[in-house]
């Protein structure tokens, strides 16, 4: 998860510093420009939401796999239970 964040700040940061060097030293018109950064943005926006849904899928798993290892644990502690009871 933690990969996930650098690779999201990293291209976050290398966006804006594309953009900014691009702005400066572009010689297009305002307009031309506004539709390079709307795209730009847009791309940004997608890749965020990608890597957020990688995420949940991530915790969803996680879940399933902790829940699973409880159901183990009680189900191993209610038979293991009645046994020690005989032979206290």
């Amino acid at each position: 998860m933690e990969n996930n964040f650098k690779f999201a700040k990293g291209l976050f940061a290398g966006l804006v510093a594309g953009v900014a060097i691009g702005i400066l030293l572009t010689q297009e018109k305002s307009t031309d420009i506004k539709d390079v950064l709307t795209g730009c943005l847009t791309n940004l926006k997608s890749s965020i939401k990608e890597i957020a849904a990688q995420g949940i899928s991530k915790l969803y798993g996680l879940n399933k796999e902790i829940k699973s290892g409880v159901k183990f644990i009680n189900t191993n502690e209610e038979q293991s239970y009645p046994d020690d009871l005989e032979h206290a």
